[in-house]
């Protein structure tokens, strides 16, 4: 059934997605853009030379009919509209969508394919003539939810794809293809795509997963984007979220196509919305009242001189910068971080901070002789995490399962039992105090239950060849809990499976190979791997942080570090986990870790070890360590006060700036410009 006009088509498509079940959202990485944040996409982007505006991943519509508002408004005419939607019944409400605007005074030529964008034979028929604009918003599915196949399956198709683009350019295609990673969302493959099927001088306007700059894994979006576009605007979104369902938050990014002839980078503009600009027509409704919000937006934004504007902050910088500690090198490349020059890689926001010193040297976290990891994943929380309730009698405690497991009351050995930081809501102070853990880890390393006890007697040798002591019966109360956890359904990830099966659970499984030259003793689902540095380490840092990314020193002797935590060790001398926690603890890196790290959509900051890993580090000498080690022993021993956070930021000042002489002024000074930052990226990130 046709609609009427293009206002009933808007509203039957905005029930067509509310009625949507939730499964079916989130296997296609459904986030549908909505008319507001469209119109700011497609005014930031459209102009009079666009006539072939492509949404290959349409969904409802949203974008396409945007951009011909836009382009009506502009006085462009003779357009054609192309769309791409895999889904059947979103391909047809878009399709009736966007043919109600054949009943406009100005009738496009439209073209919508029900089709995988990603085959070479659709990616083909769009690229038959010139595609002068690109405006998307492309799927949004976590590489949880896809199997390894399906991204393999991209790249082959993206490598065939590629014969549209130029020669003189496609193998650097091919390297961006290749190191696209697995741990990657669906948005990378698509980014690469688009800036295929589009033409020289043309325009890309997507709506992006703020990941793109700070993951690993978006590394072949940035370099996309500096070998072959100049970036012209990024939006972001400040307080709100565009996307309340969503976990990460979103940018507009707008960029032109760059010529062989012209390679040069110009600058780039970053826009920030607040919810305050908005109205319940226009996201910038309040800050350009009137009937063209979004034009008076983009003229604004190309203005010489602005006015202030409520909601809004504009600024003018290179992408460079902007990227600034966001690695441009693969992550397999060794990374440098230069001098205090016009190409330095530092958040953009610091650059402006700090005094001139030619000597100012940086280098990433990951090449000093410290490591960076994550601590411990299980697998499954739901068995191996047990709380501690009491000592019962010597040697043996009584414990309880989780909630999955129908929270059993049992008794069992100390040495099954291992103290574990699982939440930030155990610590207290910034030293683990192992009485304040109650969480505790099945360690059954030692331990065989009944059934198994034929394997470790039938391959007894091996234990006796490799030192290792055979495992003992496990206790009845423990048998009988890894009974019934081998029947115990459980559902992750969309899956429903019992706890053995686990993709992270059977990996536990090792049965000997008779015809390996290296025969290893059995290992069961139960036993957990052997610990290492990273589950066990000096120093750690939450991946979750609601307000300052805090640093915590291990207990002596170590507990086990969940995974909800990025863990730091070292064995060289003079990198104590006393000199690692005060430098951690600096306003410098405190700063640098809000400013590297990826807000959330409620409002926390998400933080990576391998973001951690680029964190940019003064050259620190052994005498700048040693300081850094005796502040961080009277920290074990002092609260926190203003004069010993001076003291730390007075040696970071000294290694960052190694040619000026600080006066107690300048450390104050720069720390509180340096908090300023930090706040007000804590407030952007927390704000309604």
């Amino acid at each position: 059934m046709e609609f009427l006009n293009i206002d009933q088509a808007r509203k039957e498509s905005r029930r067509f997605e509310l009625e949507l079940p939730g499964y079916e959202r989130r296997q296609y990485g459904q986030f549908f853009t909505g008319l507001r944040l469209g119109r700011v996409l497609a005014a930031l982007s459209c102009n009079e030379q666009h006539r072939r505006i492509l949404d290959p991943m349409l969904g409802t519509g949203d974008l396409l009919d945007a951009a011909y508002e836009r382009a009506m408004i502009i006085g462009c005419h003779d357009l054609e509209l192309i769309g791409v939607e895999i889904v059947p019944s979103v391909a047809d409400i878009a399709t009736r969508r966007l043919n109600s605007l054949r009943k406009e005074h100005c009738k496009p030529t439209i073209e919508i394919h029900c089709d995988d964008v990603f085959t070479p034979a659709t990616a083909a028929i769009i690229s038959e003539k010139p595609v002068d604009l690109i405006i998307t918003n492309p799927p949004f599915v976590r590489y949880q939810m896809h199997a390894a196949e399906i991204m393999d399956s991209l790249k082959e198709n993206l490598i065939n794809i590629s014969d549209i683009v130029p020669n003189r350019e496609r193998h650097l295609w091919h390297d961006l293809i290749s190191s696209i990673s697995g741990l990657s969302d669906l948005s990378v493959p698509s980014w690469l795509l688009c800036g295929m099927l589009l033409r020289d001088g043309g325009r890309i306007a997507i709506v992006a997963p703020e990941t793109w700059q700070n993951r690993d894994y978006g590394y072949p979006i940035r370099s996309m984007l500096t070998l072959f576009f100049d970036v012209e605007v990024i939006v972001e979104s400040v307080g709100r979220n565009w996307f309340p369902d969503a976990l990460v938050r979103t940018n507009l990014v707008i960029a032109q196509r760059k010529t062989h002839r012209n390679t040069q980078n110009r600058k780039t503009t970053l826009l920030e919305i607040s919810p305050e600009a908005g109205t319940h027509e226009s996201i910038v409704g309040k800050a350009f009242p009137g009937v063209n919000p979004e034009g008076a937006l983009s003229t604004w934004l190309t203005a010489s001189s602005k006015h202030d504007r409520i909601g809004l902050v504009s600024r003018d910088l290179l992408f460079d910068n902007y990227l600034g500690g966001m690695q441009l090198s693969s992550p397999k490349a060794s990374v440098s971080l230069n001098s205090h020059s016009s190409d330095l890689s530092l958040p953009y926001q610091l650059v402006s901070i700090l005094p001139s010193d030619d000597n100012t040297t940086f280098v990433p976290f990951s090449t000093l002789p410290v490591s960076i990891g994550q601590g411990l994943r299980t697998g499954c929380n739901a068995f191996f995490y047990v709380q501690h309730l009491e000592k019962t009698r010597p040697g043996w405690n009584r414990i309880r399962t989780n909630t999955e497991m129908n929270s059993i009351e049992l008794e069992v050995p100390d040495c099954a039992l291992l103290p574990v930081v699982h939440r930030q809501s155990e610590l207290i102070g910034h030293i683990v105090d192992p009485e304040m853990l109650h969480t505790r880890v099945l360690d059954l390393r030692n331990y065989v239950h009944p059934e198994d006890e034929h394997l470790v007697l039938q391959f007894k040798n091996l234990y006796v060849g490799s030192e290792q002591s055979l495992p003992c019966i496990m206790p009845h109360d423990l048998a009988h809990l890894i009974t019934s956890a081998s029947s115990t359904i459980v559902k992750r990830s969309g899956d429903i499976k019992r706890i053995p099966d686990l993709s992270a659970v059977r990996t536990n499984t090792r049965l000997p190979n008779l015809h390996s030259k290296k025969l290893m003793s059995p290992r069961f689902w139960y036993m957990l791997p052997n610990f290492t540095d990273r589950h066990l380490p000096d120093t750690f840092v939450p991946r979750v942080n609601h307000e300052i990314a805090n640093v915590y020193i291990n207990s002596n002797p170590k507990v086990i570090i969940d995974a909800n935590f990025i863990t730091i060790w070292s064995a060289a001398k003079a990198w104590t986990k006393q000199a690692i926690f005060t430098f951690l603890s600096s306003s410098w890196a405190r700063t640098c870790m809000e400013l590297v790290g990826t807000p959330m959509g409620g409002g926390s900051l998400k933080l990576e070890a391998t973001q951690l890993r680029r964190l940019p580090v003064p050259f620190l000498k052994n005498h700048h360590l040693k300081t850094l080690h005796q502040i961080g022993q009277e920290l074990t021993v002092k609260i926190p006060s203003p004069a010993l956070q001076n003291r730390i930021d007075a040696v970071l000042f000294d290694a960052l700036c190694p040619n000026l002489i600080w006066r107690d002024d300048d450390i104050t000074n720069i720390a509180a410009k340096l908090n300023s930052v930090r706040e007000e990226s804590q407030m952007k990130r927390h704000s309604k």
